[in-house]
């Protein structure tokens, strides 16, 4: 090996020069790629979030409605129940004032058993 194959020389630096330019411009490449893709992804994020919003809003208007149908539906029950609790609450009164009847009149059947029984032993005239 002599001096000279151990330099580089002009030719070699221009070959390195034209190879490093290429490298250069393909890192750009890579860099304007990167940055397109960071855009996309910025868009795509921005498209979840809505998609989300969308979501969540629908999903709010489903609890509300389900809420007011939950609402009306225990209206329209107490609504037909509260009638027949009155009934049966008026039943029940009329049951005691029957049963406070009742009693009565078996102690004036008894009392009239009684008198009719001492009638019935006393001797007419």
């Amino acid at each position: 090996m002599t001096d000279k194959q151990n330099f580089a020389t002009k030719s070699d630096l221009r070959r390195l020069e034209t190879k490093v330019d290429g490298l250069g411009k393909k890192v750009s490449g890579l860099g304007m790629k990167v940055e397109n893709n960071s855009k996309k992804i910025d868009k795509f994020h921005r498209e979840i979030l809505a998609f989300k919003w969308e979501i969540d809003k629908r999903l709010q208007d489903g609890q509300e409605r389900m809420e007011r149908l939950v609402t009306k539906f225990k209206d329209e029950i107490v609504g037909h129940i509260d009638p027949v609790m009155k009934e049966l609450a008026r039943t029940r009164e009329e049951q005691a004032i029957m049963g406070h009847q009742i009693n009565q009149h078996e102690e004036k059947l008894a009392n009239h058993e009684v008198r009719v029984a001492h009638l019935e032993a006393t001797p007419q005239l």
